[in-house]
């Protein structure tokens, strides 16, 4: 046999769900702040890690590390 939940759970979980899916449904996405200043291509710097798929192999993942070099592992 179903044995049934009490009444004031049930309300409880339907209030905690109303209240989780208006919250999420009212939430604003942060907008970039307008003062920051363009960053000049020269900033930048392009280097090859590896070359050919026998060099390179399948990539999984790509970090910078705090030294700002580059972490590729495969």
């Amino acid at each position: 046999m179903h044995r049934k939940r009490p009444r004031a759970r049930t309300l409880l979980a339907l209030l905690t769900g109303a209240l989780l899916a208006g919250s999420s449904i009212s939430a604003v996405p942060a907008a970039a702040h307008p003062d920051h200043p363009d960053v000049a291509e020269e900033s930048f710097q392009q280097v090859t890690l590896a070359k050919g798929a026998d060099e390179v192999g399948e990539p999984m993942s790509l970090a910078v590390l705090p030294d700002r070099q580059g972490l590729h592992t495969s």
